[in-house]
């Protein structure tokens, strides 16, 4: 047992299965089915399994371990509040979030009462109910989870600890998520440079910080330095986890969103192809790491101009999105904007419009304030309303884009740029249909706030 732990915790998931299997054959045959050390051996299958993306094969293990850890040792003993922990986890990783969350409450609770604050079994607890609030679109709840398990990580535990690094990420992640990205970034910094000093460059827990990283530059718009990162994630991925492994699934769809942003449609879309038939068949058609595959492929047909073939997949993932995850999701309110700007493509105004101020209004409900997924969502309403002709409210809403755009990510953002060039054209279609009332001269006003360099160029391109 002891090898296989060693190599799992080395990442070297493959070669730790045999001694595993082995393990687990001599302690039930030795010492029987409820014996703490075969609970131990059983828990640890259903962890590598799961370490590996096989988690319907992980499933079986876990539930063993839980009910006799419970029956035999009591609901309250560290080894099964871990039990508590791993089911709930698992269940998250498959996309169940609503049944994961009474399994980390429980943990939680229980960790708290008997274990106290400070036990790195709490600790997990904590970082583990943070980060499901944190998948359900829940991050003003998760904030406080993140800051105690990081805080009293660092002082427990030290700055190297495993347990530390998890929230050190974790803290990353949620400020990316609320759109601080400055903030988010030395965390993430920090995570990496920690995990390959400890870890190396191979192991799973290294993987992610290299994604984390990539994903955070390609955010921020800065392309070219995120693709080291993400080559490098991809490349190691495939070769040391598979290339079904769901880790190596978000590798690749990070790579195909990468070369999309940087206008090389064509060689995203292997990547989208790739990512979206082994999710199907790896993890199911309605896992949100499918969901997320099936809006990227719908998402980058569209900004090929390819809308009728776009329009099945938008409609399937936005139907599987509100059915799964809820309306008030972050992920279903990225899906109902692409949907609309697909029908504006398509000629069905109304229908976009509606989806369109569904996403603005949900987004102003739900997101922290300030959140720049709010101006995108201002954005492509207002590009709905532009084409409706109803140019003063397209305004209303272009203005307020701009001033969060520029707020979160800065004046020289793609984003911030396309927003202005999205303004100056609305300017110039309110003076072709109102030509005496000066709205040239706001296009020519904003159109010289633009990044001085090959700005006709760039129009072109756009």
């Amino acid at each position: 047992q002891a090898v296989a732990d060693t190599l799992r915790d080395l990442g070297l998931l493959d070669r730790a299965m045999a001694p595993q299997e082995e393990a687990l054959a001599i302690r039930r045959r030795v010492l029987g089915d409820e014996h703490p050390d075969t609970l131990v051996s059983i828990n640890d299958m259903g962890t590598l399994l799961d370490s590996m993306g096989l988690y319907d094969e992980a499933m079986p293990h876990y539930r063993e371990a839980l009910e006799t850890r419970q029956r035999v040792l009591g609901d309250e003993h560290p080894d099964a509040l871990t039990s508590i922990n791993n089911m709930g986890g698992l269940l998250e990783r498959m996309g169940r979030h609503e049944e994961a969350m009474p399994y980390f409450r429980e943990a939680l609770e229980t960790s708290r009462r008997v274990l106290g604050d400070e036990h790195s079994g709490t600790l997990a607890s904590i970082n583990n109910m943070g980060a499901l609030l944190l998948k359900i679109g829940r991050s003003e709840e998760a904030m406080p989870y993140f800051r105690e398990a990081l805080e009293t990580s660092r002082r427990v535990l030290g700055d190297v600890h495993p347990y530390t690094l998890v929230s050190i990420n974790n803290m990353g992640g949620l400020l990316e998520s609320m759109g601080r990205f400055e903030e988010a970034m030395p965390y993430f910094r920090e995570g990496l440079e920690t995990r390959r000093r400890v870890f190396g460059d191979v192991h799973p827990h290294t993987l992610l910080s290299i994604s984390n990283m990539g994903r955070l530059l390609i955010t921020m718009g800065r392309y070219e330095e995120a693709m080291p990162h993400l080559d490098e994630d991809i490349e190691t991925s495939r070769r040391i986890l598979g290339d079904e492994h769901p880790h190596t699934l978000v590798s690749i769809s990070n790579m195909g969103g990468l070369l999309e942003s940087m206008g090389r449609f064509e060689e995203a879309m292997p990547y989208h192809h790739e990512a979206i038939e082994t999710a199907r068949r790896v993890l199911g058609d309605d896992h949100p790491n499918t969901l997320v595959s099936i809006n990227n492929m719908g998402a980058l047909l569209l900004r090929m101009g390819r809308s009728e073939e776009a329009l099945p997949y938008l409609l399937d993932a936005l139907e599987s999105h509100r059915r799964i995850l809820g309306n008030e999701h972050p992920s279903t309110l990225i899906l109902i904007t692409n949907t609309g700007a697909l029908l504006r493509n398509l000629g069905r105004l109304e229908e976009a419009n509606r989806l369109g101020a569904e996403a603005v209004a949900t987004a102003r409900r739900v997101l922290p304030e300030g959140h720049w997924h709010t101006a995108v969502f201002l954005g492509q309403h207002a590009l709905t309303l532009a084409a409706m002709e109803r140019f003063a409210e397209a305004e209303e809403r272009y203005l307020e884009a701009h001033a969060l755009f520029e707020a979160a990510l800065g004046p020289d953002h793609d984003r911030t740029t396309a927003n202005i060039r999205s303004l100056a054209d609305l300017y110039n279609s309110w003076h072709a249909a109102e030509p005496d009332a000066g709205h040239d001269a706001k296009a020519a006003q904003w159109r010289a706030r633009l990044p001085a360099p090959a700005n006709d160029e760039a129009d072109e391109d756009r």
